[in-house]
């Protein structure tokens, strides 16, 4: 029993490391300009967006390959996001800048990718 329990024990852990390892921080920014067809819940929502595709574009960049990421591929990665948070947040009655952090798992690249 206690063989049993030491090998589910060390396969736990070997994968939760091996989880970490594939875990990557993103971090993103927009300055976004309010229309007046908008409420500020949207305008939010679409700088949190655009921020968000800058940090997996910025984070793709990093990788320094010379491919774009399509449409597609950002919205299959945007739900592989975790623990998005805002950093900062600067308004103003025409603007809104948002910096955004997030955990990505960087697994889910070669599943996006086209």
């Amino acid at each position: 029993m206690k063989k049993i329990i030491a090998t589910i024990y060390i396969l736990f852990f070997a994968f939760s490391q091996n989880y970490r390892e594939e875990m990557t921080e993103l971090i993103g920014e927009f300055n976004y300009e309010f229309n007046d067809m908008e409420t500020n819940e949207e305008a939010m929502m679409n700088c949190q967006r655009r921020a968000i595709i800058n940090s997996l574009e910025n984070y793709y960049l990093s990788l320094e390959t010379q491919h774009i990421l399509k449409p597609s591929e950002i919205d299959c990665l945007i739900p592989n996001l975790l623990n998005i948070d805002i950093i900062e947040k600067i308004s103003s009655n025409t603007s809104l800048f948002l910096r955004i952090q997030a955990t990505f798992d960087s697994q889910s690249l070669s599943e996006c990718l086209i």
